[in-house]
């Protein structure tokens, strides 16, 4: 049989069986095209097909197995000259039965066919002349059999370099080419991880020895999130990364929504950012990522980051966007000079609920959000906006009209892991790094993870609190019972560094977190807040003694700061801190009303001082400043302001009692020349 015949059989039948073949399994198509891959030979008149069977002049021979040949021998040969429907529907059942046969005889017909379709090169034939939408669906199809099997894992290499090759003009082919990219990219990455950690026995055998612990970086990240440089140690999302890098190819703007705790800006950063740079879409290792969080300030902070790179002015770019919106995009365009044509600038905004939770100027939150929203929707911009959001924040996005009708049309919800998934997450990190897993040990967690909403911190910190603690390089089943499971491995770590504390230190601590949570009306709307350095220094307080203390609690991975400079951010690594630790919680509820009062102190304090210290906006008066006046270890922001409005209410009792002497003069001198006047009248 030519290669012609076999090519033009091959043409044939997925020219018929297009629309079969979109709706069909990734097993459907590779029985299918292994089906009109065996038609010219099945078609042959016995006497022929026999003859060239015998001599092994077929596509058939040197698989190492012979089920096909045994089949065609015994089966198939009983339909040749019938038309080709019947052979191909007889054919596919008849493999399809094969695939399904239990033991040994399937392993060894997956491994056949496999290599029936490698060695004689069917996918590259079914892909010549194909239309861009079949393309698609054959290295899809192809790529999910890789997954599922390894005896499929020789098409990843060819579907990656068919797939940066391809030119489609329709955004859904761009859209789908590049999932499939994606995708195929991250299972050749699984795929080295897999081969270099082949040696090392996941699970020890019963009575084996344990390895004895070695000094090796924790891989597991604790309350912290994953950042855009751990992609290598970030595992069990790579689906989810593959689909919304296909989605990022083909939109300008892409919002992750998820409850807290779901994962959402470890997936932004470790996941979708980092396959970027890896070159997950064509040519993304050009591009250029910005990531930042709103804060207080969201408008400032993205023009510092953008004038950053541009080399230009952040205040004036401060001034140009609050006038014009597209400022920010013409901005971009310097940022993109100097880099390749198709290359984009990605704004990563990571927990944009901040807008709403930290951000008290309205003024500057719609500046920011028409500045995003400008760029998003503007065909020639070349900027990429992508965010994650608290779905509980979702509705208050609906007073942005602009915003709203993006996030309808251009959002991914990221749910619950699945058990597969949550195995991966659990396991790879400790494996990638050397040490084992005990049988059981995955499946106990996920299964106390089981219906606990917003379970993955906890997880986290389970992990990351089991290797630092374990004794061999082993980690073990008895080892995690010992940090009481996921409900209280966040108390039970807390705790532990509570009470290692001196009581004074015990003392700061309290206030320290208690300024690091911004409280809402009921503890349902309480949310974590960035607070500079030097704000959490106490007037008149040891700054060195705070810096200490700060150090202690990031080590345990409580907090997260971002420098040591007075300048720098500090939070609470997650809100799964003041959701799941009682002490912290009681905390909360014992000052919530006081918290409240220090919270509009400091947010008037910051309005006041962004205002040149305008008497006009020193709003505490009457029992409101009473109250504040009570207040112990104010900032001294906090407590310049709180002065102030005590001087200012001062100087205005002061005036008032003057204007009231002044009034009182004044008539009592009326009544004596009234009187006067009176008595010579």
């Amino acid at each position: 049989m030519t290669s012609s015949s076999l090519r033009n059989s091959i043409a044939s039948v997925l020219n018929q069986s297009i629309s079969q073949i979109q709706k069909s399994t990734p097993l459907a198509v590779g029985i299918l095209l292994s089906s009109a891959a065996l038609l010219p030979t099945i078609q042959a008149a016995p006497a022929q097909l026999a003859a060239s069977l015998a001599i092994g002049g077929t596509l058939l021979s040197g698989l190492g197995t012979n089920l096909m040949t045994d089949l065609i021998k015994e089966r198939l040969y009983k339909i040749a000259g019938k038309k080709d429907e019947e052979i191909l529907k007889e054919t596919e059942k008849a493999l399809l039965d094969l695939w399904n046969a239990e033991g040994k005889k399937g392993e060894d017909f997956r491994k056949e066919l496999s290599a029936f379709l490698q060695r004689n090169g069917i996918l590259q034939m079914a892909m010549d002349g194909a239309p861009q939408e079949m393309k698609n669906v054959l290295l899809n199809s192809f790529a999910e059999l890789a997954e599922k099997f390894n005896e499929f894992n020789w098409a990843l290499k060819y579907i990656q370099e068919s797939l940066a090759e391809i030119s489609a003009t329709g955004r859904q082919q761009v859209e789908a080419s590049n999932e499939i990219l994606a995708k195929v990219n991250l299972l050749l990455q699984m795929q080295r991880e897999n081969q270099k950690k082949a040696s090392l026995p996941l699970e020890p055998k019963q009575g084996e020895e344990d390895q004895p612990r070695t000094e090796i970086e924790n891989p597991y990240k604790g309350l912290a999130f994953f950042t855009q440089a751990d992609g290598n140690a970030y595992f069990g999302r790579e689906e989810l990364t593959a689909q919304l890098l296909a989605k990022l190819a083909g939109s300008p703007f892409l919002a992750l929504l998820g409850a807290s705790g779901s994962g959402k800006s470890s997936l932004m950063r470790a996941g979708v950012i980092w396959a970027l740079y890896a070159g997950g879409i064509p040519g993304s290792e050009n591009w250029k990522v910005l990531v930042m969080r709103p804060g207080a300030t969201p408008l400032e902070d993205l023009a510092a980051q953008v004038s950053a790179e541009s080399r230009s002015v952040s205040s004036s770019l401060i001034r140009e966007i609050k006038t014009d919106p597209s400022a920010l995009r013409l901005e971009a365009k310097k940022i993109l000079l100097n880099l390749p044509d198709d290359a984009k600038l990605v704004l990563a905004v990571d927990q944009f609920e901040e807008v709403f939770t930290q951000c008290d100027d309205e003024n500057e939150r719609g500046q920011f959000i028409a500045a995003l929203t400008d760029a998003a929707q503007h065909s020639n911009s070349r900027i990429v906006v992508l965010l994650t959001l608290r779905a509980d924040y979702y509705g208050r996005c609906s007073a942005y009209p602009v915003l709203a009708k993006l996030l309808s049309e251009n959002q991914v919800l990221v749910g619950e892991m699945t058990d597969v998934e949550l195995r991966r997450a659990i396991a790879a990190p400790a494996e990638n790094a050397g040490v084992r897993i005990e049988a059981g040990l995955p499946e106990l967690i996920i299964e106390e993870a089981r219906g606990e909403k917003g379970a993955l911190p906890m997880i986290s910190l389970a992990l990351a609190e089991l290797f630092k603690n374990r004794k061999t390089d082993t980690l073990k089943v008895a080892e995690y019972r010992e940090l009481g499971g996921l409900n209280q491995v966040i108390a039970t770590t807390a705790d532990k560094v509570y009470l290692s504390l001196s009581q004074t230190e015990q003392t700061q601590t309290r206030k320290i977190l208690l300024d690091l949570v911004k409280t809402g009306e009921t503890a349902e709307q309480d949310a974590r807040q960035r607070v500079r350095l030097s704000a959490l220094v106490p007037a008149g307080g040891n700054r060195l003694h705070i810096e200490e203390l700060l150090n202690t609690l990031a080590n345990a991975r409580l907090i997260v700061k971002d420098g040591e400079s007075e300048d720098a951010q500090v939070e609470v690594a997650h809100e799964a801190l003041f959701r799941h630790w009682d002490k912290l919680r009681d905390w909360l509820e014992e000052t919530r009303e006081e918290k409240n009062l220090r919270q509009k102190i400091s947010e008037a304090a910051n309005e006041w001082k962004q205002n040149n210290k305008d008497a006009n906006f020193l709003i505490h008066r009457g029992g409101r400043l009473d109250d504040a006046l009570k207040l112990s270890e104010l900032n001294p922001a906090s407590l310049e302001y709180v002065n102030a409005c005590d001087v200012l209410r001062s100087k205005e009792q002061h005036d008032r009692e003057r204007r009231t002497r002044i009034t009182v003069f004044a008539s009592i001198t009326a009544a004596v020349v009234f009187l006067v006047l009176g008595a010579f009248g």
